[in-house]
């Protein structure tokens, strides 16, 4: 067999595996709060968001997380890429997250730590993490954002970064990168 034929049937192995266990996904939490966009900026804000949040999971357990815009129209979504194209213009060390295209979807990832990881989203973390950093671009936008974390358990890695990139493919996020970080 050539390597060919050995690299497609062990994908193929790895693939049935995969769906196998996408299949089996276990939803344990659903959980949904709303961000004011004229808040990120007040410190005591972002920190009582967070604190609603689990802090790190249980083993075996992973977390996917969707930032969408509720009502938002075309003049907001050009606003956003406004701002956040001259905080990119800046150059002030920033790990700014890529820009993809207009969305009412702002952002879809999965962490281990939530609480952390939206804290950066908003503009309350390390610099150099990539992250929207909400905080340093959202000045004279008026937006009602929709937080979404979905808990799942007993799941691989892999599974979950497949059901995170059908997300990705199916609600075409402003910013953030499809596949494995």
């Amino acid at each position: 067999m050539s390597d060919i034929d050995l690299a497609k049937k062990t994908q193929i192995h790895v693939l049935r595996k995969t769906i196998r266990e996408i299949a089996s996904l276990k939803l344990m939490e659903t959980k949904t709060s709303f961000i004011e966009t004229g808040k990120p900026k007040d410190q005591s804000y972002i920190s009582v968001m967070a604190s609603t949040l689990p802090n790190k999971c249980n083993p075996g357990d992973y977390l996917i997380y969707i930032f969408r815009v509720v009502g938002g129209n075309e003049s907001n979504r050009n606003k956003i890429y406004e701002n956040f194209t001259k905080l990119r213009e800046k150059e002030d060390g920033r790990a700014l997250c890529q820009y993809n295209k207009l969305s009412n979807i702002l952002y879809i990832g999965r962490s281990k730590n939530l609480r952390a990881r939206f804290k950066q989203h908003l503009g309350d973390g390390p610099v150099g993490t990539y992250a929207m950093h909400m905080k340093h671009w959202i000045d004279g936008i008026n937006l009602k954002i929709e937080f979404t974390y979905y808990r799942f358990s007993g799941s691989s890695d892999r599974a979950l970064q497949a059901l995170e990139d059908g997300l990705w493919d199916r609600l075409d996020p402003m910013f953030g990168k499809r596949g494995a970080k």
